[in-house]
């Protein structure tokens, strides 16, 4: 099961109209250390801490021995086991990671090459539209010559 916890903020609010606090509630799986050092800190995940019983006075010097309390049932076997999924679950989330990295980066490239594309498009319609103006002008002087040309 793990380790449940419910936080509840009991100073007075700093504003008279506002609501209650809020409960925050934390649950720690089985398979993270939970630790108390001597000074009655507890500590998450970290197994090198010298520790007492969860149970113990915070107040009252540590004993002699110093370990570290796990909250559940657990074997070391289990443990091991559910680290090794995890490590897999995070190495194939690793691999589909990268992979959709490579196809963002192809399909930037391809955005990219896309927009220079539309640019040069529009280059060459400018370009064609000087080209007509110019063949129509030419035209227009052409006929206008030769209509004078024949007066």
């Amino acid at each position: 099961m793990g380790l449940s916890l419910e936080l509840i903020e009991d100073r007075p609010s700093a504003n008279i109209t506002s609501p209650g606090p809020v409960p925050v509630k934390v649950t720690i799986p089985n398979i993270l250390p939970v630790a108390r050092d001597k000074h009655g800190v507890f500590h998450i995940g970290c197994s090198s801490v010298q520790s007492s019983p969860l149970n113990a006075n915070p107040h009252s010097e540590p004993s002699t021995s110093s370990r570290t309390v796990t909250n559940g049932s657990l074997s070391q076997n289990e443990n091991q086991a559910d680290i090794q999924a995890l490590q897999k679950d995070l190495e194939r989330t690793i691999r589909q990671l990268n992979s959709a990295q490579e196809k963002n980066a192809a399909l930037e490239k391809e955005l990219e090459s896309n927009e220079m594309l539309k640019v040069m498009v529009v280059q060459l319609q400018e370009q064609v539209s000087k080209l007509q103006d110019d063949r129509s002008s030419r035209l227009t002087k052409q006929s206008s010559q030769s209509s004078n040309h024949y007066m």
